[in-house]
């Protein structure tokens, strides 16, 4: 090489040690996995790459803690002049059971968001003494992680075909205008939901002509159990000191189930899923 072109070589070099550098400190949550050429990037690391994120396979548990409560118009514009907008997005979920329920009954949520699928699996048994229930979920977006949590393998098909095979069907498809904002380190999501096209073909106990549900969720992602109670105590803080109450409500899945499948709703109550996370029969 020429004196000049090992210079540049040596200024590469030294650039490209620096934008690494720069890298590891600018990512919130970037685990090196030792013994493994493999790494993983929490939601934060690439903005929206949330699924690709999860995908990766990874020994690090990734753990969400969130508390849902109703939020006014006037609230959040109030939160919105304390805390930092995130982002605003819309985006349309569908949900999937099978004919016995058994994902919804055991408080797990099976949906597919623009394609991209997860499961929701609860991490604890909630206290329905306690007026503060917080969910605790880990989170599978990798179909085949997903495919042996539920007991099937995959077969090359489409997902949804491979779930259709095992009796897995569509139950709800529910649109969600979101508007996300930043606070102490928490995350605030306001939703305003719409529930498209509601199954009334069984007659519900508690009809609706408004097809639209409004409701806030604050959430802390942490990667340890031991970080999981010290999480929900402070959610229940922020929630306190910014003055929204901490008492229970349904979620949107929850809401619409209740709105609009008496039948279903009736099975979730009778396996004991809405004594644990309502703290008693909601009528």
């Amino acid at each position: 090489f020429s004196l000049s072109e090992s210079a540049r070589l040596s200024q590469r070099s030294i650039f490209c040690r620096d934008l690494t550098f720069l890298c590891l400190f600018r990512t919130e949550n970037l685990f090196l996995l030792l013994g493994m050429q493999r790494f993983f990037v929490s939601r934060v690391a690439f903005g929206g790459c949330r699924t690709l994120a999860r995908s990766v396979t990874t020994s690090v548990p990734h753990f969400e803690v969130e508390k849902k409560f109703q939020i006014t118009k006037q609230q959040e514009d109030q939160l919105r002049q304390t805390a930092k907008l995130i982002s605003e997005k819309q985006f349309t979920d569908r949900y999937f059971d099978n004919k016995g329920l058994s994902l919804s009954t055991k408080d797990m949520w099976l949906r597919s968001r623009q394609a991209v699928w997860e499961l929701k699996v609860p991490l604890t048994v909630m206290n329905h003494n306690d007026a503060n229930n917080v969910d605790h979920y880990k989170e599978l977006s990798n179909e085949s992680e997903i495919a042996e949590a539920l007991g099937f393998k995959l077969t090359g098909r489409a997902f949804e075909q491979d779930l259709g095979s095992q009796g897995y069907t569509e139950f709800a498809s529910i649109t969600t205008h979101r508007t996300k904002y930043l606070k102490d380190d928490i995350t605030v999501d306001v939703d305003l939901v719409t529930y498209n096209s509601p199954n009334s073909s069984s007659s519900s106990s508690h009809p609706s002509t408004d097809n639209t549900y409004r409701i806030a969720e604050a959430e802390l992602v942490v990667t340890s159990n031991e970080e999981r109670a010290l999480a929900e105590a402070r959610l229940i803080s922020f929630l306190k000191s910014n003055g929204f109450s901490c008492q229970t409500i349904r979620g949107k899945v929850l809401e619409y189930i209740y709105r609009y499948r008496p039948l279903h709703y009736e099975a979730l109550e009778a396996s004991g899923l809405l004594g644990n996370k309502l703290g008693k029969p909601s009528s």
